[in-house]
């Protein structure tokens, strides 16, 4: 008679074998199918279940390392078991470099004053770029010298043949004008003032001043035989009425003449009878007015 002992079943793993549930006989070793001392005996070989074997799962990617423009990149393609999780193969992949996404940039040409570039391309991903500075041409200036004049100062241009730009400096005092002495250009009356008028002997410029009007008086008397002539100093724009008055020893009047000079007259001619002494008188010719003193003349 059998005395057995119960063994479980083992399963199978994907690499490891299992065992079916058996029983085995202590005294004997036999190997039986089930609890029956008549069961049917097995092998070893009976008892064994075989590996499963591993079953793929969908390849996953590690240790990626991402493709730049210029450099590739890579990843291990592994697989592993979908029932143990056992890894099965790793195969690095490499992935090609992407290469520039460029954009293109127009030239700008420089300036004096800022600077330029030629046509040129920027990668949208990493930034390479092929720009290539033009720097700045600076002001290329051309110069005019502006002399002083009598009232003007003088002074330097300097212009930029490229831009326009310009700035003024080196600034040198008016000169003043170089006058002539004053001349009398129109004389004054006793109605008018005169002009005086003096020139700049650089520019021409011309500047006047006036002349005071003249007081008018009675320049001169001169008495030959029975006329007497009357000057006065000075024109006027107005008729001038000159009366002589005379007198015999006794201060008596004993004649009175007058006569009227019109504008640009200075002499009148009176005549004159026998009198002792004379006072001339001028006075304006509308109004008669006395317009200076009167003079006292004694007859020769």
């Amino acid at each position: 008679m059998h005395i057995l002992e119960h063994h479980e079943r083992l399963d199978p793993t994907c690499e490891d074998e299992g065992m079916i549930e058996y029983w085995s006989c202590t005294a004997c070793d036999d190997l039986l199918c089930a609890a029956d001392h008549f069961a049917q005996k097995l092998e070893a070989d009976d008892l064994k279940l075989s590996a499963l074997g591993h079953t793929p799962a969908e390849p996953a990617e590690e240790n990626c390392v991402n493709p730049t423009c210029s450099e590739a990149g890579s990843y291990d393609e592994v697989v592993y078991c979908f029932v143990c999780g056992d890894e099965l193969s790793r195969e690095t992949r490499t992935v090609d470099a992407l290469g520039h996404d460029l954009v293109h940039h127009d030239a700008k040409a420089p300036t004096c004053t800022e600077i330029g570039w030629d046509d040129y391309d920027v990668c949208s991903r990493c930034g390479h770029t092929t720009y290539v500075e033009q720097p700045a041409l600076g002001h290329d200036y051309s110069d005019v010298v502006t002399e002083p004049t009598c009232t003007e100062k003088g002074f330097t241009t300097h212009t930029c043949s490229r831009c326009g730009d310009t700035y003024i400096d080196a600034a040198v005092d008016a000169l003043g004008h170089d006058w002539s002495a004053w001349t009398v250009t129109a004389k004054p009356s006793a109605d008018k003032e005169g002009v005086e008028t003096r020139s700049c002997r650089r520019c021409g410029a011309v500047e006047t001043r006036p002349i005071p009007c003249c007081e008018p008086e009675i320049e001169e008397v001169l008495i030959e035989d029975d006329e007497i002539a009357v000057t006065l100093n000075v024109e006027r724009e107005q008729p001038t009425t000159v009366l002589v008055a005379g007198f015999d020893e006794n201060g008596r009047l004993c004649m009175l003449e007058l006569v009227t000079l019109e504008p640009g007259e200075d002499t009148a001619h009176l005549t004159i009878e026998g009198a002792a002494s004379y006072k001339v008188f001028a006075a304006d010719g509308t109004s008669l007015m006395p317009l200076c003193e009167s003079v006292d003349v004694t007859a020769n």
